[in-house]
Protein backbone atom coordinates (compact mmCIF):
# COMPACT_ATOMS: atom_id res chain seq x y z
CA UNK A 1 0.00 0.00 0.00
CA UNK A 2 1.55 3.39 -0.66
CA UNK A 3 2.73 5.87 1.47
CA UNK A 4 -0.53 8.82 2.28
CA UNK A 5 0.87 11.98 2.25
CA UNK A 6 -2.72 13.61 3.30
CA UNK A 7 -5.15 13.34 6.07
CA UNK A 8 -8.39 10.99 6.02
CA UNK A 9 -9.94 14.33 5.58
CA UNK A 10 -7.72 15.12 2.58
CA UNK A 11 -5.79 18.39 3.87
CA UNK A 12 -2.12 17.96 3.70
CA UNK A 13 0.00 16.53 6.41
CA UNK A 14 3.20 18.46 7.41
CA UNK A 15 5.28 17.12 10.30
CA UNK A 16 7.94 19.21 11.66
CA UNK A 17 10.62 17.92 14.41
CA UNK A 18 12.18 20.63 16.12
CA UNK A 19 16.04 18.92 17.15
CA UNK A 20 17.73 22.22 18.25
CA UNK A 21 18.20 21.45 22.05
CA UNK A 22 17.09 18.12 22.51
CA UNK A 23 19.18 15.71 19.87
CA UNK A 24 21.37 18.89 18.58
CA UNK A 25 22.46 21.38 20.74
CA UNK A 26 23.40 24.30 18.97
CA UNK A 27 24.26 26.91 21.25
CA UNK A 28 27.87 25.44 20.89
CA UNK A 29 28.32 26.46 17.42
CA UNK A 30 26.69 29.54 17.50
CA UNK A 31 28.97 30.78 20.40
CA UNK A 32 32.24 29.63 18.69
CA UNK A 33 31.52 31.06 15.27
CA UNK A 34 30.43 34.46 17.66
CA UNK A 35 33.99 34.02 18.88
CA UNK A 36 35.99 33.57 15.38
CA UNK A 37 33.63 36.61 13.95
CA UNK A 38 34.71 39.09 16.31
CA UNK A 39 38.63 37.25 16.51
CA UNK A 40 38.85 38.17 12.48
CA UNK A 41 37.96 41.32 12.67
CA UNK A 42 40.07 42.61 15.33
CA UNK A 43 37.37 42.91 18.03
CA UNK A 44 37.17 40.91 21.49
CA UNK A 45 34.26 38.22 21.21
CA UNK A 46 30.81 38.38 23.80
CA UNK A 47 31.21 36.11 26.11
CA UNK A 48 28.90 33.15 25.73
CA UNK A 49 25.93 34.48 27.55
CA UNK A 50 25.52 37.59 26.26
CA UNK A 51 26.33 36.01 22.66
CA UNK A 52 23.08 33.43 23.60
CA UNK A 53 21.29 36.02 25.15
CA UNK A 54 20.46 37.33 21.93
CA UNK A 55 19.33 33.91 19.90
CA UNK A 56 16.28 35.40 17.98
CA UNK A 57 17.25 38.09 16.40
CA UNK A 58 18.62 38.51 12.91
CA UNK A 59 22.25 38.13 12.46
CA UNK A 60 22.65 41.60 11.68
CA UNK A 61 20.75 42.77 14.86
CA UNK A 62 23.08 40.77 17.62
CA UNK A 63 26.36 42.16 15.79
CA UNK A 64 25.02 45.33 15.97
CA UNK A 65 23.83 45.16 19.38
CA UNK A 66 27.35 42.55 20.81
CA UNK A 67 29.76 44.77 18.21
CA UNK A 68 28.18 48.24 18.16
CA UNK A 69 27.33 50.61 15.48
CA UNK A 70 30.99 51.34 14.54
CA UNK A 71 32.05 47.41 14.06
CA UNK A 72 31.82 46.39 10.45
CA UNK A 73 28.56 44.85 10.51
CA UNK A 74 28.07 43.81 6.88
CA UNK A 75 31.92 42.21 6.97
CA UNK A 76 30.87 40.84 10.28
CA UNK A 77 27.96 39.28 8.70
CA UNK A 78 29.48 37.57 5.73
CA UNK A 79 32.25 36.23 7.95
CA UNK A 80 29.88 34.86 10.61
CA UNK A 81 27.69 33.12 7.58
CA UNK A 82 31.26 31.83 6.11
CA UNK A 83 32.41 29.95 9.36
CA UNK A 84 28.92 28.71 10.59
CA UNK A 85 28.69 25.81 7.91
CA UNK A 86 32.13 25.40 8.08
CA UNK A 87 31.97 24.31 12.15
CA UNK A 88 28.61 22.71 11.55
CA UNK A 89 31.06 20.39 8.60
CA UNK A 90 28.39 21.52 6.57
CA UNK A 91 28.73 21.79 2.40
Amino acid sequence: MPARDTSPHGKPILVIFDVDGTLVDSRAFIVETQRRTFFAHGLTPPSARQGLSLIGLSLREWVEQLAGPEAPIDAMVDTYRRFMPVLRNDP
